[in-house]
């Protein structure tokens, strides 16, 4: 795609406001871990601008990559953001010589229901799924870490203050689960079934990055 010739912003893990911190923030580098990110389409598009624009539109019809059907490819954004995310999450690139160090799982779309379009569900989210060192013959229902990307409108539900990271214009912030206000109960469940439904839709297609 031709460039834009903006900057883009960097992505921020804060540091868990736990004590002592959660096993998940920061994760150990060993421990096989299946790692879904979810954020506004907007802060994803932050990160990456010179990349094509995520799916909007009315729920279901704006592409193919809604979870309802099959899409075997992800979006272009999706290996990028899956490097950059677990380069913030162990310090390190991913490495394909390691087996199963990041392997793309699953992606889909949130929905909200736009002003003045009564009924009409219009794609706000972006989810992508990724994992690390889970075996792919044990991989119906691996440990789950949540990240949400954080907007200045979510600071009510985030258990740390966020307020410095959103005076930077620059900076994307995503917050993992246990400094979210949000308890994730239903997480592990979710996202793995999630993934479970994709790998037969697709006849267990992933991606290797």
């Amino acid at each position: 795609p031709p460039k834009t010739g903006k900057m883009s912003a960097r992505l921020v893990i804060p540091l868990c406001g736990d004590d002592p911190k959660h096993r998940h923030h920061l994760p150990p580098e060993d421990q096989p871990l299946r790692v879904s990110i979810m954020g506004l389409n907007t802060e994803f598009e932050r990160l990456f601008p010179d990349s094509p624009k995520l799916p909007v539109g009315p729920y279901c019809t704006a592409c193919s990559g809604n979870r309802g059907e099959a899409k075997p490819t992800f979006h272009e954004i999706g290996p990028l953001l899956a490097k950059l995310v677990f380069a913030n999450l162990y310090d390190r690139d991913s490495n394909d010589e390691i087996p199963g160090d990041l392997v793309l799982r699953d992606e889909g779309h949130g929905w909200a229901l736009k002003r003045g379009e009564a009924g009409e569900n219009r794609i706000t989210h972006y989810i992508l799924t990724f994992d690390h060192l889970v075996p792919s013959t044990d991989d119906d229902d691996p440990e789950v870490l949540q990240l949400n990307l954080f907007v200045p409108s979510d600071a009510q539900y985030s258990k740390i203050p966020l307020d410095h990271y959103f005076e930077d214009d620059d900076c994307v912030v995503l917050v993992p689960r246990c400094c979210q206000v949000r308890k994730g109960t239903t997480d592990r469940g979710r996202i793995n079934e999630a993934a479970r439904e994709r790998k037969a839709r697709t006849g267990g297609q992933v991606l290797y990055v």
